[in-house]
């Protein structure tokens, strides 16, 4: 939780830096606002759920592989063949979700097949677990990628035309 605050608090300075820059709002605004749909329309709704919901977190995570898939194919190889950059936590996230939402739906079947208090625990903690790994990686991923973002939106207002 310790390693959470921290990485929360440097994504917050850094968020704060990116904002200012009158670029962000086109280069990143795309990126950004996937990454804020996921953190205000599924995570925080999941995190305060008592009995996190099975069909929400379908739905978060089917957009979330369409999404990751999109990183993989796009995003990530420009910044590894344009901007050499190291991108192998961020691909080492995606995979460490993916295993993870496994568990989820593991904890969500048995608690289907044996409803219990215990089972019930083990659901929601199981899916906070995962919700914190997911958030970790946005702010991640958003702290890696942004600053190559900035500045390419002044590469296609120039090429333009």
């Amino acid at each position: 939780m310790e390693q959470y605050r921290v990485l929360l608090a440097e994504y917050q300075t850094k968020l704060e830096e990116f904002k200012q820059d009158k670029r962000f709002k086109y280069a990143c605004s795309t990126l950004f606002g996937w990454h804020e749909n996921f953190r205000n329309y599924f995570i925080h709704v999941l995190l305060e759920q008592d009995k996190p919901s099975k069909y929400l977190f379908g739905r978060l995570m089917t957009h979330l592989g369409y999404h990751h898939h999109a990183e993989e194919e796009g995003i990530f190889v420009v910044m590894r063949k344009r901007f050499n950059v190291n991108i192998d936590q961020l691909q080492e996230d995606h995979d460490l979700i993916f295993s993870t939402e496994e568990q989820v739906r593991q904890a969500f079947e048995a608690n289907e097949k044996n409803p219990s208090d215990e089972n019930q625990e083990n659901v929601r903690d199981r899916v906070h677990t995962l919700m914190r790994l997911i958030l970790c990686h946005l702010m991640r991923e958003e702290m890696t990628v942004m600053p190559y973002l900035l500045p390419m939106r002044d590469y296609f207002m120039y090429h333009e035309n």
